[in-house]
Parts: structure tokens; C-alpha cells; sequence
């Protein structure tokens, strides 16, 4: 898999979810899981828990999947340095940041999927880490859903519970974060409940 076929992957995914989850959404408040607009920088909340096992919801699902893997296996596992910002680059273009922090609140499938490529972005991609941190990819991870100030429903203790290969991500991905500072004031900031989500 290329970096633009990748990039198309993460597209076709995002172009999904705008024309059923956020379209069919009543207004921009309306409750679900998050999402990130990118069109008008505002959050929106639609409910993903029936439309992630319909068609277009396993489609979409499916893209994320070949996607994150194939970006996992060229950050991680390939030793070309211009095909690592190729694929970081793919990503970022793609509106993948935009998609896959606010689907960590999602049901099983496209959370797993957006795990597996936050955790390979985070280990494989120096400059990632500072625009997960900045989009606020790791409050869900510690207890705290987002967006603030008023969360939306999230399924991250569901997928944890009923995924190895979610919480492996999970794992990897806040170990690469935990000695940042950004981190250490969220903990902080969240108390109790992210100490909760770490043990």
C-alpha cells in the first residue's frame, strides 16, 4: 500500500461518516461520539454505537483498519526514513487527526483502528506526538471523554475491556506520552479517574 492509497483510505473513511452519521445528525450537539469538523473547526456529536454495525459503518471500519495497518507497517517496521514522512505526511493531509482522535471514543471497530494508528504515529513519527497531545487525543485514555466542556458518550472502557489489540495500542501510545509535560498536567488536572484508566 502506497502513501496517497493510504491517504485515500483515511479519506474514504472520513467521507463516510460526513455523509451518514454527521449528516443525519440534527443539530451539531445532538449526543454521540465526537468528531472533529474540519470544515468549520467545531465539534460534533452524533451517535455511532447502530451505525458503526450497518453497512456504511463496517465499510468505513474496514478502510480504517487497512489504513492504520498499513501505517503502522511503514513507520514501524520499514527503515525508509522518506517513506516514514510520506505516510505521517498521507496521514496529516488526509484529515486523519481530524477522524481518528475523536473515534478513540467510538465503538470497538474504528476505535481499535484509530488506536493502532495514534500508537504508530506516536513511536514511528517524531512530530505527532505534539498534535495528539494538542487535539487532546489521550483524555479519553485517562478517564476523561471528550470534547470539554460538555463530553459526549464513549465506548473507550467497552473496546479496552473487550480488545487485547486496543489496550496493547493503548499502552503504547501513553507510554510514549507519559514523561511529557502536557501529560502530566492532564493527570493532574483530571485526578482520580485518570489514575482509574492507568491502573
Amino acid at each position: 500500500v502506497t502513501a496517497s492509497c493510504a491517504g485515500n483510505l483515511f479519506r474514504g473513511a472520513h467521507r463516510l461518516l460526513a455523509s451518514g452519521p454527521w449528516a443525519a445528525a440534527a443539530s451539531p450537539s445532538a449526543l454521540g461520539a465526537p468528531f472533529l469538523d474540519a470544515e468549520v473547526s467545531s465539534m460534533r456529536f452524533v451517535e455511532l454505537a447502530d451505525w458503526a454495525q450497518g453497512e456504511d459503518g463496517r465499510r468505513a471500519a474496514r478502510m480504517l483498519e487497512l489504513a492504520s495497518t498499513a501505517l503502522e507497517h511503514r513507520l514501524l517496521l520499514k527503515s525508509g526514513e522518506v517513506e516514514r514522512e510520506d505516510f505521517a505526511a498521507a496521514f496529516r493531509d488526509s484529515m486523519g487527526y481530524v477522524l481518528a482522535i475523536p473515534l478513540l471514543q467510538a465503538p470497538l471497530p474504528l476505535a481499535e483502528a484509530s488506536l493502532r494508528a495514534l500508537s504508530a504515529l506516536a513511536r514511528g513519527a517524531p512530530g505527532s506526538l505534539g498534535r495528539i497531545l494538542d487535539l487532546g487525543g489521550l483524555r479519553p485514555l485517562l478517564g476523561a471523554p471528550g470534547p470539554e466542556p460538555s463530553p459526549g458518550p464513549s465506548h473507550v472502557d467497552e473496546v479496552l475491556a473487550a480488545s487485547p489489540a486496543a489496550r496493547r495500542y493503548a499502552a503504547r501510545l501513553l507510554s510514549r506520552c507519559a514523561q511529557t509535560r502536557d501529560v502530566q498536567d492532564l493527570i493532574e488536572s483530571i485526578g482520580q479517574a485518570a489514575v482509574r484508566a492507568l491502573v
